[in-house]
Formats: C-alpha cells, sequence, structure tokens
C-alpha cells in the first residue's frame, strides 16, 4: 500500500521528466526547467460523531515553473487532465499565475483538495 505522498509524486512524475518534481522544494543545482514543486498545506481528518472514518482532506499546492509562458501552459494543462483522469476524487481550488524575478522564471501555482485514505 502507498501513500497519498507517494501516490501524489508518481503522478506529478510523467509530466516533467526533464526537471522533475519535487515535494516542498527544488534542490537541483542549478535547476532544470521545467519543473514542478509541489507541498501539502493541510490535512484534515474526517471525523463524525459516529467516529473517524478512513477518509481524510487534504489540501495540496503545485507549482509548476519555467522559463518559457507556452511550456508553462501546456504544462498546466496537463497537469488539469492528469488530476481529472486520476483515480482519487480531487477538486480544483484555484489557479494562481505569478513572475519569479530572483529565477527569471514563470510560476503557477495551483491549489487542489483531494479526498482519500492516508
Amino acid at each position: 500500500m502507498t501513500t497519498l505522498v507517494e501516490d501524489i509524486q508518481t503522478l506529478l512524475s510523467t509530466l516533467t521528466p526533464a526537471g522533475g518534481v519535487w515535494y516542498g522544494v527544488n534542490t537541483a543545482e542549478p535547476p532544470v526547467f521545467p519543473y514542478i514543486v509541489w507541498i501539502r498545506v493541510a490535512s484534515v481528518p474526517n471525523v463524525s460523531l459516529g467516529g473517524p472514518s478512513d477518509l481524510q482532506n487534504t489540501h495540496i499546492q503545485i507549482d509548476i515553473m519555467s522559463r518559457q509562458v507556452s511550456e508553462l501552459v501546456a504544462l498546466g494543462s496537463a497537469l488539469e487532465a492528469a488530476m481529472a483522469a486520476w483515480g482519487v476524487q480531487n477538486v480544483p481550488l484555484g489557479t494562481q499565475d505569478l513572475y519569479e524575478e530572483p529565477v527569471r522564471a514563470w510560476r503557477v501555482s495551483k491549489e487542489y483538495s483531494i479526498w482519500a485514505s492516508n
């Protein structure tokens, strides 16, 4: 049995073979673009008056980094398609586009709510 973290890492790893997928922070020196960094924002157990269930609601933030806008848009679309096709219940919560001046790269930040057994 795998953990949710392992499942997400495996799912995202199919999207960016060049730069890779990193949990928390990209530690490659120098980083290879494009790449994905993701993190758990919150993970809340599902508990009711009847007791706990095996489901947990986890919010994740997925950041795609690229130096080319066209590449960023393509990876964002690929991410949305992968999340929609994934066998784990998830809901997109929002998207934000940013430019990171220190690394001179574009970033799209997407947040998802995932309902799964952890």
